[in-house]
């Protein structure tokens, strides 16, 4: 068994905000009510927990594999992230019993009450997003219609976990905990979804969901339901591990600050892998919450353009189409589009200096929306776009969609840190009898300090080869808010040193430095074409380029 090797490269840490995200969560207890506060016995070894859900959208798939094939204890589902909590705050405001996620209702809990009462599984979710009391309302009125019992309890304020009767302040088992739900919380992600070497991955259409067997000592393996596709590997853990979690000595939670640096994996069956060797150090004394507000309107819209020097075509029909509309909103007495993004799609543009220098491509799709804070003004730019087909570039068709775009409103994200002791946390089950739950007290920290750059000079073995990032490692990247983070894996410890040496924080900053900006005080901010590569980073850097090696053979 060796330790996990990797290191996690900080692209853009532009707002960097300790604590997390405080989300509400819905929980569902099925049982009797006898049974209702069960605890395992000493006797039993491990519980199985398996996820269904990694985001507000994921495949319906996913509640139905793991309930008939997974013989599980718990099954949990996340479909928060920032910009969830914007949407469903949004719906709340439109209709007070709306903000949450109905997806938990229809698809993952709703076909399988019957199941979840005769095999007693209890589902944790947080589903509930801002209204987690309605949640549980149409929960229950659902189960009534289909004459099943169940339990159900809402805790607003913090979350809750299964447990092993563990201790607010025994942080190592607490880290391992979080690090099982980490591992588990993106749904397939952890079984081969978005792998490195994704040609190696069976079956995508019946991926298998994942599972983890967690012990009382915080050790588990995480696996997948039987007959099922996808990989469980040492290498898609391993990804995982790494996947937005920003510094891996600081992961930081609600209930504890994770050191992930010397995890260990191994692989001890065929789609099984053990973990353990999580550490963990007091939590901060602060939730990080997220606030949404309004900032205008949006319309996007695609249009295919084909023939020679289509991507020429394109930029220049896009150019006289704003160059219209900035003319017809002037004549109209309207502000400037606050906001215009263009992609032309098969240009590679968003690699900058590292694109292909002999790209010609003869079809292109031009990709791009205008923003302003008057819905008006948007109704003009959905009547100006079929009029390029008949006098701007030959060769366009195919706009995206049936009829003119509509606009939608922007919901923006605001995050601040607010102390723990301003947040009660209410647990109520079936809609009744409140209670006030009272944590008990633990040491906290108030300051985190940063991993110094693990790049060093260092006295290797060198040769003649150059070798892509893909030879040596493998690399996953995610997003938070305004920060993301790029994953990197060794594939063997042997080359962990000559990574480390080549790729540098200055390093990844000059490959990418064409989506970054600099403010008038010399920092780097991000440009308009950032916000939506975050989960394409890691694969971009792929191509990065690492000289002068012995021959990966003679590596060891």
């Amino acid at each position: 068994m060796s330790a996990l090797t990797c290191l996690v490269r900080d692209v853009g840490k532009f707002c960097p905000l300790y604590g997390l995200k405080w989300s509400r969560s819905i929980g569902v207890i099925a049982s009797t009510k006898r049974q209702q506060f069960r605890h395992y016995s000493k006797s039993k070894q491990s519980i199985r927990i398996g996820c269904c859900s990694g985001f507000w959208g994921d495949t319906t798939v996913a509640a139905q594999q793991l309930m008939l094939k997974g013989n599980l204890d718990y099954l949990v589902s996340d479909y928060l992230s920032e910009i969830t909590m914007s949407l469903l705050t949004a719906a709340k405001r439109k209709h007070p019993d709306a903000g949450y996620c109905p997806d938990f209702l229809q698809a993952s809990v709703g076909p399988y009450l019957e199941h979840i009462k005769n095999r007693g599984v209890k589902i944790i979710s947080n589903a509930g997003g801002v209204n987690p009391v309605a949640c549980a309302a149409a929960l229950n009125d659902m189960a009534k219609r289909k004459g099943v019992d169940l339990n159900i309890a809402v805790v607003t304020g913090d979350d809750i976990t299964a447990r092993f009767q563990w201790k607010m302040d025994d942080f190592d088992r607490l880290a391992a905990g979080s690090l099982a739900g980490h591992l588990i919380e993106c749904g397939a992600q952890a079984t081969g979804g978005i792998f490195t070497d994704w040609h190696l991955v069976p079956d995508w259409d019946n991926i298998g969901f994942p599972i983890v067997e967690c012990s009382e000592d915080g050790s588990f393996v995480l696996t997948k339901p039987n007959e099922t596709g996808g990989l469980v590997s040492v290498g898609t853990v391993a990804e995982q591990l790494t996947y937005e979690i920003g510094d891996p000595k600081n992961y930081i939670l609600p209930d504890v600050i994770c050191d992930f640096s010397e995890v260990q994996l191994q692989q001890v069956g065929d789609d099984r892998v053990l973990v353990q060797g999580a550490k963990g150090k007091p939590p901060t004394p602060h939730y990080k919450v997220c606030g949404t507000y309004m900032a205008g309107y949006r319309s996007t819209a695609a249009v295919m353009i084909a023939g020679p020097r289509a991507a020429e075509k394109g930029k220049r029909t896009v150019e006289a189409i704003v160059k219209r509309l900035q003319y017809l909103l002037k004549e109209l007495w309207f502000s400037d589009f606050s906001k215009v993004e263009v992609q032309v799609v098969g240009t590679e543009e968003y690699y900058g200096d590292q694109a292909r220098k002999d790209l010609n491509p003869r079809e292109v799709v031009v990709w791009f929306s205008v923003e302003h804070t008057n819905r008006k003004a948007l109704e003009l730019f959905a009547r100006e776009l079929a009029p390029a087909g008949t006098g701007m570039a030959p060769g366009l068709t195919g706009l995206a969609g049936r009829g003119r775009p509509k606009d939608s409103p922007i919901l923006k994200l605001y995050s601040f840190l607010l102390p723990k002791t301003e947040i009660e946390t209410i647990i109520m089950l079936a809609g009744e009898n409140p209670y006030v739950f009272d944590p008990p007290p633990v040491p906290t920290s108030s300051e985190i300090v940063d991993t110094p750059d693990v790049s060093t000079a260092m006295d290797l073995p060198k040769g003649t080869c150059t070798y892509r990032l893909e030879d040596l490692a493998y690399t996953r990247s995610g997003d938070k808010g305004n920060n993301a983070n790029i994953g990197v894996i060794a594939r063997k410890p042997a080359y962990l040193p000559y990574i480390k040496q080549a790729l540098t924080s200055q390093a990844v900053e000059n490959y990418f430095k064409h989506l970054f900006e600099q403010d008038d005080e010399g920092k780097r901010v991000h440009s308009e074409m950032y916000p939506s590569l975050g989960k394409a980073m890691g694969q971009m850097l792929l191509d990065f380029k690492i000289e002068n090696m012995p021959e990966l053979d003679k590596i060891v």
